[in-house]
């Protein structure tokens, strides 16, 4: 990620994110270091990253205003990591006094370093540029649900313990894509001659 600049200290973890007429700005904690050595021991849970959902206007807006920008966050970020990540503790400011604050009963697991997935933590810029063409894909009604049901088969799949329902996660979240792109998006092949 970006430089961010903490006292007299600088350290690499800043990914900003747009959307239309958001802005995301994801910043690694200061003290990174030590809370990843704490979870490489445990396994266990601990905020990593904190951030900032602003318009880019600086206008203030509703939560609920941001709610559909959250869950294509909370989908991204899991997808990318191969794991249920967590944005469950929500403060809103207006002048820099805390106004607004909810906790989020969302899915979270437990913290794992080890998985394999399809993104490279070498490259977190990566997130910037797929994040908009995401959240169209969200919003589009033929792959919205679609698209989150085989993104749950895919991070299932990587949480599972046997190979074989690995596999099975893997090859029912691919089916569905391949489904929906050829004989409903692209008109490739018909449905009845899919099955």
């Amino acid at each position: 990620g970006r430089g961010i600049r903490h006292e007299n200290k600088l350290y690499s973890g800043r990914i900003t994110l747009n959307y239309d007429i958001w802005e995301i700005i994801i910043d690694k904690r200061p003290n990174h270091k030590f809370i990843y050595d704490w979870l490489k021991n445990t396994s266990l849970y601990e905020i990593t990253h904190v951030g900032v959902i602003e318009l880019t206007d600086k206008q203030p807006f509703k939560p609920l205003d941001a709610e559909f920008l959250l869950n294509a966050l909370f989908w991204l970020l899991s997808f990318a990591r191969g794991r249920y990540i967590g944005i469950d503790i929500l403060l809103g400011f207006r002048d820099e006094v805390c106004i607004w604050e909810s906790i989020q009963d969302l899915r979270v697991s437990n913290w794992d370093e080890g998985k394999i997935t399809w993104f490279s933590k070498q490259h977190p810029e990566m997130l910037e540029k797929i994040f908009p063409l995401f959240i169209n894909k969200l919003k589009d009604p033929l792959w919205g649900e679609h698209l989150l049901m085989a993104l749950e088969w895919y991070i299932d799949s990587l949480e599972a313990n046997i190979m074989e329902e690995t596999f099975i996660w893997v090859s029912s979240a691919l089916e569905l894509i391949s489904w929906i792109r050829f004989t409903q998006e692209e008109f490739i092949i018909s449905k009845d001659k899919y099955d």
